[in-house]
């Protein structure tokens, strides 16, 4: 598969659609230029990410968005736009004469896309909309929405949470409502070039009583720890096998790593695990002592919405 070298690899996609047995979706991530390369990779069948799984891949919307460039349901339409006097394109959901929202976060016409998706329910089926802006290493935004009503409810907007990347949708319980799996951006580039930076994942639930998307990584917390065993050996691995003194990157690598594992801890709930986890393994990187760069990583996460509200006293 072509891809820039810069790319990271990024998470596993599991879809569950709710049948025994569940049957998984693993597709390539697309390219950095948003090109969207056709696959037919075989099936399988689990409900738990395994280790061996943790490679990248591309997202089941993929398989439905339409390819073309006006969608109507149940007296909404959606239809991308050239923008007068501009060389860019957007997107915008209307409703008879009313525009309910615009999108232009796409530069290019391939870069928007939308499709219906049995998020909340099979039938009727609610609206997603997937924009990229382009870049090498960033960035994919999505919008949910319900249009089963007599006004279109908002469901999810990443904006809202920072996060980025492709967005994953799966049943993770096998109740029939769709989570949604998606990247936290805080921590690209901290300290460490785009290839070797960690990206933790945040998994949001829908919230019935408040009618959307909200993080739900305690209640989750065994699918955002899977593969941790995985990054422990990898972890050791490079400090018995690499060579300090010849390998340039080796800091980086291992401070990659810690940080991977820390921040799985600390993502998935278990924040004490995570910072007893850092502070037994981090030795030094771009000689920052070990209680700087522990504080910098805690700044870092208090501006971050994803971290702030799952450790907050709402999502108790």
């Amino acid at each position: 598969m072509n891809r820039r070298k810069t790319l990271l690899t990024t998470s596993v996609l599991t879809v569950v659609f709710g049948v025994a047995p569940a049957t998984i979706w693993i597709l390539r991530h697309r390219s950095s230029l948003g090109k969207r390369p056709s696959t037919d990779l075989p099936l399988a069948s689990a409900q738990v990410v395994s280790a061996a799984e943790q490679q990248e891949t591309e997202s089941a919307l993929e398989k439905i968005f339409t390819k073309e460039d006006r969608l109507s349901y149940r007296g909404y339409v959606i239809e991308k736009a050239h923008d007068k006097g501009e060389e860019s394109w957007s997107a915008a959901l209307k409703k008879g004469n009313q525009t309910v929202a615009k999108f232009e976060s796409g530069w290019n016409k391939e870069w928007t896309s939308f499709g219906l998706f049995p998020f909340i329910s099979q039938e009727p089926k609610q609206l997603v909309v997937e924009q990229y802006s382009g870049g090498a290493h960033c960035c994919y935004s999505y919008w949910i929405y319900d249009l089963s009503g007599t006004t279109a409810r908002l469901l999810f907007d990443n904006g809202k949470y920072g996060t980025g990347n492709q967005l994953f949708p799966l049943d993770i319980d096998g109740d029939g409502v769709f989570e949604l799996k998606h990247s936290v951006m805080a921590f690209d580039y901290f300290h460490m070039s785009h290839a070797s930076s960690v990206f933790p994942q945040a998994v949001f639930a829908f919230d019935k009583k408040a009618g959307e998307y909200r993080p739900a990584n305690r209640r989750f917390s065994a699918n955002l720890l899977a593969g941790l065993e995985a990054d422990i050996k990898e972890l050791e691995k490079i400090k018995t096998e690499a060579n300090p003194e010849k390998d340039e990157l080796y800091t980086e690598r291992h401070f990659s790593a810690l940080l991977q594992v820390t921040l799985k801890y600390i993502y998935a709930g278990k924040r004490e695990e995570g910072w007893a986890f850092f502070n037994r393994e981090y030795k030094t990187h771009e000689g920052i002592s070990r209680e700087k760069m522990r504080a910098e990583i805690e700044e870092t996460l208090r501006e971050e919405p994803v971290y702030k509200y799952i450790y907050s006293k709402e999502a108790e």
